[in-house]
């Protein structure tokens, strides 16, 4: 889920530093994010708190990227 959320943050970084439309790119991207998440959910591979550990350390990873990359 890291790396799902990861990409996600690069495209949503991608459109405003590039100031392009690509929201269906991350509307899909968003949409896989939620698949895998349930899917991993579903089959017992992690608990909720270990998902949710994932996404927020892609988030703030993509944070401080942008933080100090812009």
């Amino acid at each position: 889920m890291f790396h799902n959320n990861v990409f996600q943050n690069y495209l949503c970084k991608l459109s405003i530093h590039f100031e392009i439309n690509i929201t269906l790119a991350i509307s899909v991207f968003t949409l896989f994010t939620g698949l895998v998440a349930t899917s991993r959910l579903y089959v017992k591979a992690h608990s909720k708190a270990e998902l949710f550990i994932g996404l927020l350390l892609g988030i703030f990873s993509q944070l401080i990227i942008l933080k100090y990359r812009l």
